[in-house]
């Protein structure tokens, strides 16, 4: 039990920038977890209220925001617990990239919730405009086995790959 709380199912989706996808991989993963009828707790780090509102409607409950730069550290892990004590997984949609945020110590960074719930970070990273002869096949999750002190996991969309026609005969 750290700090209190005991240690709940869950993972941060994170970006290197905004818009490489995160709001479409956390639906993707709410709606493929909810439709095997498990319970999923969703979050949004940062004041947005659109992705909140998709992200509430795919899960079929209240999504929370866990905004470390206008909630308090403390507050952010009771909200954490309190919303997933009865569900079987949480999901909480970064914004920006990992590492941006308003501080400039990197303080209210996704990166650092991350740390501050003790979560694994799916980390895409948008290839878009990677050419196929340099491994560019798109947007990309990818495993990150280690970094600092922190915990990453990945997977791979097929989502943004280049056009057909960028790709040739050695492929």
């Amino acid at each position: 039990m750290a700090n209190g709380f005991d240690k709940r199912a869950g993972i941060v989706i994170g970006a290197l920038r905004g818009g490489s996808g995160k709001t479409m991989v956390s639906l993707g993963l709410i709606a493929a977890m909810t439709a095997k009828g498990r319970s999923v707790a969703p979050f949004k780090k940062g004041p947005d209220y659109i992705d909140a509102g998709w992200l509430s409607l795919a899960a079929g409950g209240v999504c929370y925001n866990l905004d470390t730069f206008l909630i308090a550290s403390d507050r952010i892990r009771e909200t954490f617990h309190v919303h997933t004590a009865d569900t079987d997984m949480a999901v909480i949609e970064g914004n920006r990239g990992i590492y941006d945020c308003i501080d400039t110590h990197g303080e209210t960074s996704t990166a650092e919730l991350a740390k501050l719930l003790g979560l694994p970070i799916l980390l895409i990273i948008d290839g878009t405009k990677n050419h196929p002869h340099h491994g560019g096949r798109g947007q990309r999750l990818f495993t990150i086995r280690s970094l600092g002190s922190h915990r990453w996991g990945g997977a791979e969309p097929d989502s943004r790959r280049p056009a057909r026609r960028h790709i040739t005969a050695e492929h």
